[in-house]
């Protein structure tokens, strides 16, 4: 059958001049959206919003997690989930960053602004190469334009330096 001698063909050898720059091309991108969500992330102070999901992944990781004994005794507060808090996902991955950058020796022992945001920027810059995948229906080009807008858009370079829920829903 054509189709599958054309994919294992694909498949054997080194990448043509083609999937090169096609693929320089889309890590261009997410470089350039990388950049613009982390440069001087943790410059400006936690907005309101950002503090209170700050603070309760704080909550989570030291309360609950590391004393999670005293926490299932009552003998101290604890997280628990409030869906006026938008979902737990952010508190989760927020505190596993906070413990990973700790272990890590990052400064305030791995809380402060810059780790507060860190999964909303990766995650935003993640966002830039999902229009790799849609290729096949975009075109290479349209797929390529639209990882680049995505990567400059003001509006999604904000939210992705934003620890809401807002990105996570995007």
């Amino acid at each position: 059958d054509e189709f599958n001698e054309d994919v294992a063909n694909e498949h054997i050898g080194p990448p043509s001049r083609k999937h090169l720059l096609t693929a320089i091309a889309f890590w261009g991108v997410i470089l350039l959206a990388a950049v613009l969500r982390f440069w001087r992330l943790g410059d400006k102070p936690l907005h309101h919003d950002e503090s209170m999901h700050a603070y309760y992944s704080l909550q989570l990781l030291y309360n609950n997690i590391e004393n999670w004994k005293a926490c299932a005794n009552g003998t101290i507060s604890c997280y628990t989930y409030s869906p006026v808090l938008h979902g737990p996902f952010q508190f989760h991955a927020i505190a596993f960053v906070y413990l990973i950058a700790h272990w890590l020796g990052a400064p305030d022992h791995g809380v402060n602004d810059f780790t507060a945001r860190i999964v909303a920027a990766t995650l935003g810059t993640a966002m830039v190469a999902l229009p790799y995948f849609l290729r096949d229906y975009l075109g290479k080009l349209g797929a390529w334009l639209a990882a680049f807008l995505i990567a400059i858009s003001p509006s999604l370079v904000y939210f992705s330096r934003f620890t809401r829920e807002a990105l996570y829903m995007a």
